[in-house]
Formats: C-alpha cells, sequence, structure tokens
C-alpha cells in the first residue's frame, strides 16, 4: 500500500485530488506533537478521510518532554480514530536522546489507554544506532532518507 503523510506543512491540501490523480492509498496525518499542540488540519483532513471512507494513520511528533503526558496528549485528541486508523509514534529530533527506554514509557501509555499498539515511525539509522529489543511488540515505519532504495 501506498500512503502518504502529512503535517500542516501541506495546509491546504486537497485530498480529494491528491487521491484522485496520485498512487496512493492512504493517509498519515500529524495529530499532535509534546503535551500541547494540535495540529489544526487534522480534524478537517480526518472528516474527509472518514467521509470518504480512505485508510489512514495519524501521528504524533514525540518532543522528549514527560511521555506519559506526551500519550495522554496523543490519545485525547485521537480517541475518536482507535481502531479505524493507525497511531503512531513519530520518534526523531529531540525525543532521541530520551532513548527507547523513554520511548515504551510513551507506547505503553498509550496502549493502556487505548487498547491499541502504535506504530514508531524512525529513520533507519535510528533502528541501528539504539536498542528497540524490548519494543518488539510495536511495528516499525522505517524511513530511508540517505538514498530511497527499497529495502
Amino acid at each position: 500500500m501506498n500512503f502518504i503523510d502529512i503535517a500542516s506543512w501541506q495546509k491546504g491540501i486537497d485530498l480529494k485530488t491528491v487521491f484522485t490523480h496520485n498512487n496512493i492509498d492512504g493517509v498519515i496525518a500529524k495529530a499532535t506533537e509534546g503535551t500541547g499542540y494540535v495540529n489544526p488540519e487534522f480534524a478537517p483532513w480526518m472528516k474527509w478521510l472518514t467521509d470518504n471512507n480512505k485508510p489512514f494513520g495519524m501521528y504524533h511528533y514525540l518532543s522528549g518532554g514527560d511521555a506519559e503526558a506526551e500519550a495522554m496528549h496523543f490519545y485525547n485528541v485521537v480517541k475518536p480514530y482507535i481502531g479505524r486508523g493507525i497511531p503512531v509514534a513519530d520518534y526523531e529530533g529531540t525525543a532521541l536522546d530520551k532513548g527507547t527506554v523513554w520511548l515504551g514509557k510513551f507506547l505503553e501509555k498509550f496502549r493502556s489507554l487505548s487498547g491499541v499498539r502504535c506504530m514508531i515511525y524512525c529513520s533507519v539509522s535510528v533502528v541501528s544506532e539504539q536498542n528497540f529489543r524490548a519494543l518488539t511488540d510495536y511495528p516499525l515505519w522505517i524511513a530511508q532518507y540517505a538514498d530511497m532504495n527499497t529495502v
């Protein structure tokens, strides 16, 4: 399946046109970041995606703050879509400094609130540099920025 990920950088994107003129099957949209940010485009995108019965996911950009508070914030925003879309933890930037034990706290808190496991989004270099052995219950979506070769 071919998905695109979108955030507020894509404000104004016409999802109908995107689906009509591109070979995509679904969208993963940024919902939240940290413990306070909510993407203002998220709700209208989710309405269009659900109204048009399109596959979707929603992601939380991890800021590296209180892991459980971040999980609660993400859950509170995406709660109406649990069981319908794929929740994703975007593990990059300053959150990487906290490590996979911190990431595990976020994932477990979200799972305890929602009953659903998040997918982890990170780069191939992060997977090779950090210990993900304790997180094998969680699927990985691995970005390969350097060369875009299929892995």
